[in-house]
């Protein structure tokens, strides 16, 4: 990540935190009463090859205990009326503020899509 870029999810990162702040200090509270424990969704990711690192969400489905996989359509009847919600205003995202602030996420990624489009039209002009 180049430092430019950093400086920018810094600074975005800390405003919004600061705007944001109240909303989700009020969201959590709603959770806490509404929903009860645990607050938040943390889902192992990848920043690279063999670098791991925890994605942090507000938690919109029932907690079961053996829950695997990323998808599935049997997860699609555990999310609850809230967090349907809080899923359609993507408000379960205010806590990857924190991961850009760590430094796991950034605002901008890579276009690896524009890369592999490249390299696909290098590929057809040869054919």
């Amino acid at each position: 990540m180049t430092f430019r870029k950093r400086v920018f999810d810094l600074f975005f990162a800390s405003l919004l935190v600061v705007i944001l702040g109240p909303i989700l200090l009020c969201l959590l509270a709603y959770l806490l009463i509404k929903e009860g424990r645990p607050l938040f969704h943390v889902a192992e990711r990848m920043k690279g090859p063999g670098k791991p690192f925890n994605l942090w969400k507000l938690r919109t489905m029932t907690v079961v205990d053996r829950d695997h996989g990323v998808s599935g359509g049997d997860k699609a009847s555990r999310v609850t009326k809230t967090g349907a919600w809080l899923r359609r205003k993507r408000l379960d995202e205010f806590p990857q503020l924190w991961n850009i602030l760590r430094g796991d996420l950034s605002f901008v990624g890579p276009r690896r899509c524009a890369n592999m489009l490249s390299g696909f039209r290098k590929f057809m002009t040869r054919c």
